[in-house]
């Protein structure tokens, strides 16, 4: 079962006010992973929503749909 928050990457950026910049945050397969009813560890099909905040304030909100 996965968690409802799960940190999976991080940067720091220091941004003037009305400033816009443009960065990248990897994340592989393994950030989706989860341990299965047979304990293995695992990517498994579904929707996964993605949240990108600044000190608990939501900046943007994406949905990732994983295939088998």
């Amino acid at each position: 079962m996965r968690r409802v928050k799960e940190l999976r990457a991080f940067d720091k950026r220091f941004v003037q006010a009305g400033e816009t910049v443009e960065f990248t945050l990897k994340l592989e397969s393994d950030a989706f992973a989860v341990w299965d009813s047979t304990m293995t560890f695992t990517v498994e099909p579904g929707a996964v929503e993605l949240l990108l905040e600044d000190g608990g304030r939501l900046l943007w909100k994406g949905t990732l749909q994983i295939k088998e």
